[in-house]
């Protein structure tokens, strides 16, 4: 981790309600800032909705950011990452989740924190001529502070407030207007100011955010002349052998190179998306379209799962076996063209990562064009 928003906040992990539920999450460094015209303000404290392939909504609180190694990810990818605990990733993903691959696709948007608790300011620390603040629990997020007519921003240092100790007084009490970046203004009263006090507000921010929920939707083109970089986007191939190893198979200019060698003359192949989801909420058909030289027949298609060793764990129950099988076939000279669809049954309600396609060819080198 790069920075934790909230660790000077005594008892923070306790008193910040993001932390004292377990929903923290955390993103990339270079997304921290929320940029204004005019000012640059910290994202600490500000909410997530999250929803994957589980199908539950998950919201978060920012808690701080983290920088990641660039040879071992794309800079694409890690700018889009956010982390998160063990439990929300489980509740986010499903039972069926490659655990070797400790990251899902999802979908984000934000939203109102849910927390039910007031608003409030902690002073984290003081010089010799300021006090230094810090509010959190406020759902939206506080772009200004304002004492009488002297308005005050985030410090572009630390991000903080710094507000001289000449506003203060020990006999009576200073109110502090915070100014949410929709302008929505929260009172608080401070007196006897103290380093380590928290001072909390008499009223909330309203609620911003529509409750639209923002769906989780894997990728439906299996292979496109898009380039992607994110490997949590992309469909990818394989060639399944009889041992129910699955080794990947590359693909290049949109052709698959797969070989059947063994007595059955069957090939074998999977498509295999990065995260599991639930097929027929998101598809109600596949369609695949095959260009190649030699003729082939398509026996069957099947949907099931696989552990972190890439080995074959399980098949999906009956209904999700039970497709609607359509096929198209035309022929020249020198070229087979085919075009299978297969409506998905609606009753199937697993989840699933893999699509097993089973070919009857002869022994030979095979070049699918995709």
């Amino acid at each position: 981790m790069n920075e934790e928003c909230f660790s000077k906040i005594p008892n923070y992990k306790k008193i910040v309600s993001g932390h004292s539920i377990g929903a923290e999450c955390y993103v990339h460094e270079d997304f921290m800032k929320n940029h204004f015209s005019d000012a640059n303000i910290s994202r600490c404290g500000q909410c997530f909705e999250l929803f994957g392939p589980s199908l539950k909504p998950f919201t978060c609180m920012i808690a701080g950011s983290y920088w990641a190694n660039l040879t071992v990810i794309s800079k694409s990818s890690i700018a889009r990452s956010i982390i998160v605990n063990s439990d929300a990733f489980n509740y986010l993903v499903t039972e069926n989740q490659d655990t070797s691959k400790l990251a899902s696709q999802i979908s984000i948007r934000l939203v109102d924190c849910p927390f039910t608790v007031q608003p409030k300011i902690a002073v984290i620390d003081e010089t010799f001529s300021e006090y230094i603040f810090q509010p959190f629990n406020s759902n939206l997020l506080t772009k200004y502070m304002q004492i009488g007519n002297s308005i005050f921003t985030f410090s572009n240092y630390d991000d903080y407030f710094h507000i001289p100790k000449t506003y203060f007084s020990i006999n009576s009490s200073t109110e502090i207007r915070l100014i949410s970046t929709g302008k929505y203004v929260l009172n608080i009263f401070i007196k006897n100011i103290e380093k380590g006090k928290i001072y909390p507000s008499s009223n909330t921010y309203p609620r911003k955010y529509s409750i639209e929920k923002c769906d989780y939707v894997p990728n439906q083109f299996v292979l496109t002349q898009d380039k992607y970089e994110d490997n949590y986007f992309t469909w990818s191939f394989y060639q399944i052998n009889n041992s129910l190893n699955i080794p990947l198979t590359k693909t290049i200019n949109n052709t698959i190179e797969v070989i059947s060698s063994d007595e059955s003359n069957e090939l074998i192949i999977g498509i295999k998306y990065p995260t599991s989801f639930k097929i027929t909420y998101h598809f109600r058909s596949f369609i695949l379209n095959i260009k190649t030289k030699s003729n082939i027949t398509l026996d069957s298609i099947k949907l099931l799962n696989m552990n972190v060793s890439n080995k074959v764990i399980s098949f999906l129950d009956k209904y999700c076996q039970q497709t609607v099988f359509k096929k198209v076939e035309n022929y020249t000279e020198t070229m087979y063209y085919k075009t299978y669809l297969f409506a998905l049954n609606k009753r199937c309600e697993q989840y699933s990562l893999f699509f097993f396609i089973i070919y009857l060819i002869k022994n030979i080198i095979h070049y699918l064009q995709l």
